[in-house]
């Protein structure tokens, strides 16, 4: 019998992924989907995922880094790219479109700087810790901290978004509990002046079981 010389291999089935696409969408009643691909999206090979994710008609690609969503870019990807993380090499974002999710006024302040120094406008998503204890504006300040970002020139902000933190539970009550502050921040947000057009909560585990965090995305 002779050697197996190649390792394990994993074969993806890109029509099970636009399935599952079609799928999220029928469940959700929405059109507008972010379509997560960090880590190589999962494994599972984030620009041939990104690239059929697009085509089955997902509105927007996330990554962990920008580093992630360059890749995509050098691949011919023209989609709007959400980086959820990475508040480093701030002139990546503008010079390869990309929209950052700010979690600070300090990382806004730079946005805002580096922005008003190009002359070029930066669109980002505010994210909001609702009880995930990671990352995100708290609750407390959230009024003030918004006033803040409000006087800044060169930013907009399209976005708003947080993350469960344990909503494939069967107990639903933490995460309707995030749902209630999600709601919140936004009313403070609308409060401002401030009227993201992308208000987003939902991973997948809620996508099936909590209804109540379905928005805008």
């Amino acid at each position: 019998m002779g050697i197996l010389e190649r390792g394990p291999i994993a074969e993806i089935d890109l029509s099970a992924i636009a399935h599952n696409l079609k799928t999220v969408k029928k469940i959700t009643g929405t059109s507008t989907v972010i379509a997560v691909v960090k880590a190589d999206g999962y494994g599972h090979g984030a620009v041939e995922a990104a690239q059929r994710l697009i085509k089955e008609g997902a509105s927007y690609l996330a990554v962990a880094y920008t580093s992630e969503a360059i890749a995509l870019r050098r691949a011919g990807i023209k989609a709007q790219i959400i980086v959820l993380f990475d508040k480093n090499n701030i002139e990546d974002y503008l010079k390869y479109s990309l929209i950052p999710v700010v979690h600070d006024v300090k990382t806004a302040q730079r946005f805002s700087k580096e922005a008003k120094a190009r002359k070029h406008n930066v669109n980002l998503h505010i994210k909001v810790d609702t009880g995930m204890g990671r990352l995100g504006f708290n609750m407390e300040d959230i009024e003030k901290e918004m006033s803040a970002i409000c006087k800044m020139n060169f930013i907009s902000v399209k976005g708003l978004m947080s993350h469960f933190s344990d909503a494939d539970l069967y107990d639903r009550s933490y995460a309707l509990m995030q749902v209630e502050r999600f709601n919140k921040a936004r009313n403070i947000l609308g409060k401002k002046g401030i009227k993201p057009l992308l208000c987003h909560i939902a991973n997948s585990a809620a996508v099936m079981t909590l209804s109540e965090s379905y928005f805008d995305a």
